[in-house]
């Protein structure tokens, strides 16, 4: 009996010590027990990702295609794009529609969605990709469509062979898949927030996990596992102009650049900002109502490229988003929820011209 309680006895110590001697271990260790569970995750997101590609109808676009984006009009939601004939605009964030130059809508192209909003709009080859809960693509005359990703997808950049794009229902990794769907794989492993793609290589605020609050300004090639750090700070809205970065800084949420070469940051309108959209001569960007119960934007301004001149477009809409979208000689923002809800106003880049695009025709 003796023995037997000695036996006993030495089984609990062991129990003890192997939970103590894990508990601890899980405590010291958390981050390695973090990394294993998202290496797991993102295990299942490419294996639930192989079964929808197999689904999807391969289609091929050449190498030299024209890809048609607008860097502006992707930080500001990605909800307006031009072609050389036409226009591809989101109303009331669920239905996109083709215009002419004209903003007269083709009905034969309609895209609707029921509850996520659509986005992130770009053209390669015959094809337009947006995302909605995912990533889809639509053929330019309208007739066939198809669901390539399904996910929280941001900062979307597609290519005649790939889509690269920013998760950010999975720690906001970045993914790289085919124009079909296949051959899902994480790039890196660390938290994205703002990509920018140029070419081969991305420009982005970069952490090691969401949560953590040492953001830094990166670029990096595709192929290559250097990261070189541009600026110790959380940028918005990235846009590379020549040799300059282009973007807002959370701490202040003044438009800032950084030069690439030299790493020289320098502010270029000391205002806060909620967004700002950039053509090759004017800066437009909207500012918060800071006395407001719920600090909406009350202005829309213009900061001539040349002579740093500043002027108010438009002073009378207030807005929940400051959106602002280039298309052609005109700007779009959002109208007042109010007196047009959901509705576009279209103005002209000097403001003495301002239209109300209602949301929907019924």
């Amino acid at each position: 009996m003796k023995s037997k309680k000695n036996v006993i006895n030495w089984g609990l110590a062991l129990l003890i010590y192997i939970v103590v001697f894990y508990g601890v271990r899980f405590v010291i260790d958390q981050t390695d027990v973090e990394g294993i569970y998202r290496n797991i995750h993102s295990k299942i997101t490419v294996a639930k990702q192989k079964a929808r590609a197999s689904q999807i109808k391969q289609i091929t676009i050449p190498r030299d295609a024209i890809i048609i984006r607008s860097e502006s009009n992707l930080n500001n939601q990605g909800v307006a794009l031009e072609t050389q004939d036409a226009y591809y605009l989101v109303n009331d964030m669920l239905l996109l529609e083709k215009m002419d130059k004209s903003f007269k809508k083709d009905l034969s192209f309609q895209v609707t969605s029921e509850r996520w909003s659509i986005g992130g709009l770009q053209i390669v080859g015959d094809w337009l990709f947006y995302t909605s809960d995912g990533i889809h693509r639509i053929n330019l005359d309208g007739t066939r469509g198809d669901k390539l990703y399904d996910g929280g997808v941001m900062d979307m950049y597609v290519t005649p062979e790939w889509i690269y794009f920013v998760d950010y229902k999975h720690h906001n990794y970045l993914y790289r898949m085919t124009i079909n769907g296949d051959d899902l794989r994480c790039i890196r492993d660390s938290c994205f927030r703002d990509l920018l793609f140029d070419g081969n290589k991305f420009y982005a605020t970069m952490s090691k996990k969401s949560n953590d609050d040492d953001e830094k300004i990166v670029s990096f090639a595709i192929e290559e596992n250097e990261i070189r750090i541009l600026d110790d700070a959380y940028g918005h809205n990235l846009i590379k102009e020549d040799n300059y970065l282009y973007y807002r800084k959370s701490k202040d949420w003044y438009l800032w650049r950084t030069n690439l070469e030299t790493l020289e940051s320098e502010v270029v309108i000391p205002n806060r900002m909620t967004y700002f959209a950039l053509d090759k001569d004017y800066i437009f960007y909207s500012v918060r109502d800071e006395d407001g119960a719920y600090h909406d934007d009350s202005a829309l301004f213009r900061l001539d490229r040349e002579t740093n001149d500043i002027i108010v477009i438009d002073d009378k809409t207030r807005r929940s988003t400051g959106v602002i979208s280039l298309l052609g000689d005109q700007v779009l923002i959002e109208s007042d929820y109010k007196e047009h809800p959901f509705a576009w106003i279209r103005m002209s880049k000097e403001g003495d011209v301002r239209i109300f695009m209602e949301a929907r025709d019924d």
